[in-house]
């Protein structure tokens, strides 16, 4: 409890120590931490870091939506949520990054991301349909789009099920393949 206090605390004082200062500030407090990120090999210390960056990731975001590294930096908060196993505050960068960055070349990527979030990992299978439905509309030519079918053709099945369907389809398309025409 008194770490999430002093983690929180630091959080917060590290955004309003960036918030008065310009964008290379910004930027090199982003670095420091995400040095510290990098270093840090104690797990039970890596979440205060990245809620911090996150906090700041937004922050640059919010007040520089014009830079090119603000998409980055929250691809970057999307990326290190999901890491930790934080779903929620994944798919609230994600959604994020979707709505103020669109035409981000992460964008496509976060977007399918997002689904098999709610796939594999919230196992709601309703939701990630809609959203791979969601990026195969949007991103029909994407290289993950014919993933995005596939995962929408196995939603609500075991592996087992999935495992058996597809090699029911390979001994379909291996008979199909050895039949030779007769003349």
């Amino acid at each position: 409890m008194i770490r999430n206090f002093f983690s929180g605390l630091i959080a917060v004082s590290l955004l309003f120590s960036a918030c008065g200062k310009g964008r290379e500030a910004s930027v090199d407090k982003i670095k420091d931490i995400e040095l510290r990120l990098e270093n840090e090999k104690n797990p039970a210390q890596q979440g205060p870091l990245v809620y911090d960056l996150e906090i700041l990731y937004n922050d640059f975001a919010e007040r520089f939506p014009d830079d090119s590294l603000a998409p980055v930096f929250l691809y970057k908060a999307f990326e290190q949520n999901q890491k930790l196993g934080w779903y929620d505050r994944a798919i609230k960068s994600a959604d994020l990054l979707i709505s103020k960055f669109p035409k981000s070349d992460k964008a496509a990527e976060v977007l399918f991301n997002k689904a098999f979030i709610y796939d594999e990992k919230l196992n709601d299978d309703v939701k990630a349909g809609e959203i791979y439905r969601e990026f195969i509309e949007k991103y029909p030519n994407h290289a993950l789009a014919a993933d995005a079918q596939y995962s929408i053709t196995f939603l609500g099945m075991t592996p087992e099920e999935a495992l058996r369907i597809v090699e029911e389809k390979h001994n379909q398309i291996s008979a199909d393949s050895t039949v030779t025409p007769t003349n």
